[in-house]
């Protein structure tokens, strides 16, 4: 977290926020109180897999982004 007045320290958590309510819940009707509780968290177990690929890695997906980390160590 960044100190007070600094734009930068949610940018993450509400890039993700905005994302979701964009993707799943600006379109969606629930017709009861447990529906969008299982559709968020099916929403967020799908975007936070390791086949996700995150803007904040480079378009590469966790597993990648590490694979690619050990090789340029170990080739430095």
């Amino acid at each position: 977290m960044s100190r007070t007045g600094d734009c930068w320290g949610n940018s993450v958590a509400e890039s993700y926020f905005a994302r979701l309510r964009v993707e799943l819940v600006g379109h969606e009707r629930y017709p009861t109180r447990e529906a969008p509780l299982r559709s968020v968290g099916d929403y967020i177990d799908r975007s936070t897999t390791s086949n996700g690929a995150e803007s904040q890695l480079g378009y590469v997906n966790p597993v990648g982004f590490e694979l690619r980390t050990i090789l340029e160590e170990q080739v430095a």
